[in-house]
């Protein structure tokens, strides 16, 4: 498993902890369900972001790498 396909499915457990987390907050009475949850969303928000900068900068270098080899051709 690569960094990108890590990320990709650590976001989706993450968002699935806080959701876990904010519902049994109110089930058992757990202190910070809005804190925690928001920390993590917050989290998830930063890996998505690093994961999108990521996947523009290598199609961004995949254009780039088609235009100079169709200008040899």
């Amino acid at each position: 498993m690569n960094k990108t396909e890590f990320a990709s499915v650590a976001t989706t457990v993450l968002t699935a902890l806080a959701t876990f987390y904010l519902a049994i907050t109110k089930i058992w009475n757990l202190p910070l369900g809005s804190e925690v949850s928001s920390t993590i969303y917050a989290i998830v928000a930063l890996i998505a972001s690093v994961l999108g900068g990521s996947t523009i900068g290598k199609i961004s270098t995949r254009n780039k790498d088609k235009e100079s080899t169709n200008e040899q051709n």
